[in-house]
């Protein structure tokens, strides 16, 4: 690739974070989701503009599956041939990571906890149906609110460490979920909700109920609704990042076009309503209907618009989708989740127990270093991006 191809990738990895996929995205997602000449005609206007070496993270998350679509057309490119690298990566540690994690889930089956598969795990099993396509972190399982503290002690005595330094009875007031690491490859991140500790009780009971089962190699695992994981992977995915976040659409067309998906829509609008995420929601499927043909009812989408939305709603969703700054941007996005959604209840007991909940955000050994961890962050931040730049600059420069 020539130098104006370098410079553009770079400066849409370095300098382009946001809410929405970048132009350079959307091309590439339509190339590992559309179909014929739709597919090659984004594939080749995709990598005509674009400079392998320096795509964002999540191009790079989606070399798999444009390897995939676009290769089933005959066609050879050295970028397929590192697409398929990536693939194959995927595919060894997606195995690898399935292979150790499942014991400890069948370790808390037997001690009768029932456990939920989520996101990328899920999605792989439900949806993608192979186990390169999909790169993921970790896996994602959730349990039912009154076995967390099980779960994280079984998890704990199998050797897997908590990511915060907070008991897990403190970080279930404020937090939604809980990673545990026992290795590169053996993470798990315990939920007890899927977007909030405090969401209401008949949408976590809700989840229970309209669980259907999965398999894995003898394991008999639950896993979400397609209702569920649609309105989970929208409202997780679209959100400001570093990054433009790009994988989301993916995922949500994958489930979208599975011949096994039954998108109860009433149930959608009511969840969307119940968790205060209809403006977050009917932008992502307006998105989705407009870029990727997604099919997603006009009524739906309608509906979704003309709901009854709260102030802190409205804050959330510009906090969330078009805050663009870095430590302050989060800290208001902690501070409006904060009031939303968090535990306790009272502004007085939320005033008192805000400094509690800023430290498990950022998991901080004490409520007195606080200040500290701001200013921490903020100069970190800020060097990053100066090296970032600094970087762009000199590649512009040769």
């Amino acid at each position: 690739m020539g130098e104006n191809a370098t410079i553009l990738a770079m400066e849409q990895n370095a300098l382009q974070p946001g809410s929405w996929p970048t132009e350079m995205q959307e091309l590439l997602l339509k190339a590992c989701l559309f179909e014929g000449r739709a597919a090659t005609d984004a594939w080749e206007e995709w990598k005509s503009r674009v400079d392998i070496d320096w795509i964002d993270e999540g191009s790079n998350r989606l070399l798999p599956l444009l390897y995939h679509n676009i290769s089933r057309s005959g066609i050879e490119d050295p970028i397929l041939t590192r697409a398929k690298g990536v693939y194959r990566y995927q595919l060894t540690k997606t195995h690898i990571m399935f292979h150790q994690v499942m014991p400890l889930i069948g370790k808390l089956q037997k001690e009768g906890i029932e456990v939920i598969l989520l996101k990328g795990s899920a999605f792989i099993l439900e949806y993608y149906n192979n186990f390169g396509l999909r790169p993921q972190f970790d896996i994602d399982i959730m349990v039912r609110p009154e076995n967390v503290s099980r779960a994280a002690l079984l998890l704990e005595q199998q050797g897997l460490l908590c990511e915060y330094q907070q008991s897990i009875s403190t970080i279930k007031l404020f937090r939604h979920s809980c990673g545990y690491s026992g290795g590169a490859e053996k993470r798990i991140d315990l939920h007890w909700n899927i977007l909030h500790p405090s969401s209401d009780t008949d949408t976590v009971t809700a989840i229970w109920k309209l669980a259907t089962v999965t398999n894995y190699q003898g394991y008999r695992l639950l896993t979400m609704s397609s209702t569920h994981h649609l309105l989970h992977c929208c409202i997780h995915g679209l959100r400001w990042n570093r990054h433009a976040p790009c994988r989301w659409v993916a995922d949500a067309m994958m489930i979208l076009r599975s011949s096994e998906s039954t998108i109860d829509w009433q149930l959608i609008i009511q969840l969307a309503r119940d968790l205060e995420v209809s403006i977050v929601l009917h932008e992502a499927f307006k998105y989705l209907n407009a870029t990727f043909q997604a099919g997603i009812p006009d009524a739906v989408i309608a509906e979704l618009e003309a709901g009854p939305v709260s102030r802190l709603e409205r804050a959330a969703f510009y906090v969330h989708i078009r805050n663009k700054s870095h430590v302050y941007g989060n800290l208001l996005k902690y501070t409006v989740d904060y009031m939303r959604h968090e535990s306790p209840k009272g502004l007085l007991k939320k005033v008192i127990n805000y400094p509690r909940f800023l430290q498990i955000c950022w998991n901080s050994q004490a409520l007195v270093l606080l200040p500290f961890e701001l200013i921490g962050q903020s100069v970190s931040q800020n060097l990053q991006r100066w090296k970032t730049r600094r970087a762009f600059s000199r590649n512009k420069s040769q």
